[in-house]
């Protein structure tokens, strides 16, 4: 289930950037544009089902909508496996970053079914459960990888990096450009892509990270029990 995590991440990465070939809706500032503005642009704009320009964009929004799907399912399958990983950590803190990280995917899942040009309010809140939730899970898992001698401490750092990076573009969010303007919309664009872009690679690799701290654990208890 930690491979399908991984895979997961990998999977929303490369459809979104192929879906940015393939919109055509425009953006709030030029209707008519017929490419997907990188700079100026929201993801959440990919998962539209009518662009800016008034056309309908079934096909792009729901591809999209399948990739971040599978990212958030992903990240429930992780987070539940992960936490037969560390068998030795505080129950309440293991526990507590499983149901966590369940409800960071849950609102992976809720942005992807709820395009925001048709459930705005309900989408950004999806997308705010998302950021706290997962920016929690982070912190718990820290403390968990910080705790376990026999996991790579890097990870652990990794785990506080993405839990701070999270939470200041939380504010970023609240407190930044207003995005109803243009050069507050290219900003506030350009930092989401930075920070989720950011957030996933560093994602897989703690996902690697825990496949290889899992194979270490296999083959220790094969050694113990003989088992060939």
């Amino acid at each position: 289930m930690i491979q399908i995590g991984m895979l997961s991440v990998v999977g929303y990465i490369t459809i979104s950037i192929l879906v940015m070939f393939f919109y055509h809706g425009g953006d709030m500032f030029d209707l008519n544009r017929s490419t997907y503005n990188f700079f100026g642009s929201f993801l959440s704009d990919l998962g539209r089902m009518h662009g800016f320009s008034g056309v309908t964009s079934y096909t792009t929004g729901i591809i999209y909508g399948i990739g971040l799907g599978f990212m958030g399912i992903g990240t429930i399958l992780f987070f539940w496996a992960h936490q037969y990983l560390v068998p030795k950590t505080i129950a309440i803190v293991k526990h507590g970053a499983t149901i966590v990280g369940i409800i960071t995917g849950i609102g992976y899942i809720g942005i992807a079914c709820t395009p925001w040009d048709i459930v705005p309010k309900t989408h950004l809140f999806f997308v705010f459960t998302g950021f706290i939730s997962f920016s929690i899970c982070c912190l718990l898992m820290f403390i968990i990888v910080i705790k376990d001698s026999s996991y790579p401490t890097i990870f652990g750092y990794i785990y506080l990096f993405l839990c701070l990076w999270n939470l200041t573009y939380v504010l970023f969010m609240i407190y930044g450009p207003d995005s109803r303007e243009p050069a507050g919309r290219i900003v506030q664009a350009t930092a989401q892509k930075i920070v989720i872009y950011t957030q996933s690679a560093l994602t897989i690799y703690c996902a690697y990270g825990a496949v290889q701290v899992s194979n270490k654990r296999k083959e220790k208890l094969i050694g113990q029990t003989g088992i060939s």
